[in-house]
């Protein structure tokens, strides 16, 4: 489900600012995470809602990408879900090097498009160096 968030993510961030793409991209993995970990309990939105200590309107609104979550908010989710976040801060130059052997990876047969230029958005990058 991961994949196809970022997927999307990609192809619409060649038209955004990085920033908004970089948001989008994060979003989407705190909301596939959250999603991933509700159906590995098998717990309805309700249900969840109630183990997490929040209201059912509230998961709607993570699932939904209906929310601006806080750090504080991230980490009473991954305590609550036994889940340590990652987050990786990338220079420019690391991102270009990242994204040189991604491509190339790509090229040999992974049926992904390849950038033109090193500065093409492409975040799948960043969440592949994750």
């Amino acid at each position: 489900m991961e994949r196809k968030a970022t997927n999307i993510i990609g192809q619409l961030a060649d038209s955004m600012e990085r920033s908004d793409a970089i948001e989008a991209l994060l979003l989407s993995k705190i909301v596939t995470a959250l999603i991933t970990a509700r159906a590995e309990r098998g717990m309805n939105q309700k249900e969840f809602a109630t183990f997490m200590g929040v209201s059912q309107a509230m998961v709607s609104k993570w699932e939904a990408m209906d929310c601006n979550f806080t750090i504080q908010t991230i980490a009473k989710i991954c305590g609550k879900l036994n889940l340590v976040p990652k987050l990786d801060l990338l220079t420019e130059t690391d991102y270009i090097a990242i994204k040189n052997q991604i491509n190339d990876s790509w090229d040999k047969g992974n049926n992904t498009r390849k950038t033109e230029s090193n500065t093409t958005s492409d975040w799948s990058i960043i969440r592949d160096a994750a």
